[in-house]
């Protein structure tokens, strides 16, 4: 989006998935993974250290990482091989651990959840702002009667705060739709190249993962990406349900009848 990226998105949603953050969630994952190894026994606590201070953004050249990414065709590739050679500088023994049985789209699937679930917090409480709102609004309009419509004609009278009213029914549709997704959502993504799990990623280590990243444990969905589409979904009708209730407030403010609304009310 370049240049329109601050019109079309709010500066809280561009720092959420800036390139920034999502190298920094990558890390976070990658640490993660070392303190659930040494938690079950597979490296010792000492490599999970060594590593985890490595995991922090600023030992990572992006830009080199982002010309990198070419090569490999994602950017868990150059960002481990980085972090590797950070590692390695310290500690050439532990650098023998970093990634150890993962592959790419565990780590960037997994960074990828806990992006969306910052952002899913953001929506709630944005979300919450505008029922606040709209309950205000349809208390406060219960009695302004507007032209009700059937098929597009005037039909019987109707108020402008039962209209709100429904407004305020689908949004909180749509942030319950998204909150019961949430369970399936918010999980790991822990399985090595082929979806099985191997010596270095048990259960033990999967379930370790899951609490250190508050998610819960889900088997491989490398290639099942149901979750992703289903909360795709979701936000498309929220985002409907919003633009139904941006296209009436426009009209109503193009002809000035919230002005009459206003009168009404008071």
């Amino acid at each position: 989006m370049g240049l329109y990226s601050d019109f079309f998105y709010s500066s809280q949603v561009n720092s959420i998935f800036s390139e920034q953050n999502t190298l920094a969630y990558m890390l976070k994952v990658e640490a993660a993974l070392a303190q659930s190894q040494a938690e079950t026994g597979i490296i010792s606590k000492e490599v999970a250290a060594t590593i985890s201070s490595c995991c922090v953004p600023e030992s990572i050249d992006l830009n080199a990482l982002k010309r990198d990414i070419n090569l490999g065709g994602n950017a868990a590739i150059p960002l481990v091989q980085q972090l590797t050679k950070r590692v390695k500088s310290i500690d050439f023994e532990a650098s023998k651990y970093v990634h150890l049985g993962v592959t790419s789209q565990d780590i960037i699937d997994t960074a990828t959840v806990l992006q969306i679930r910052d952002f899913l917090d953001l929506l709630e409480k944005n979300i919450d702002v505008l029922l606040e709102e709209l309950a205000k609004k349809t208390q406060k309009f219960k009695a302004s009667f507007m032209v009700g419509r059937t098929l597009l004609q005037h039909a019987r009278p109707i108020t402008f705060g039962l209209k709100t009213g429904f407004w305020l029914e689908s949004i909180q549709r749509s942030k319950s739709r998204i909150i019961e997704s949430s369970p399936r959502l918010c999980v790991i993504q822990l399985a090595g190249a082929v979806g099985t799990q191997n010596t270095h990623l048990t259960s033990e280590v999967c379930n370790s993962l899951a609490n250190i990243l508050n998610l819960n444990y889900a088997n491989s969905w490398h290639s099942s990406r149901d979750n992703l589409s289903e909360l795709a979904s979701k936000l498309g009708i929220l985002v409907g349900s919003l633009s139904k209730i941006a296209k009436d407030v426009s009209i109503l403010m193009q002809t000035e009848i919230s002005e009459v609304f206003e009168g009404a009310a008071e």
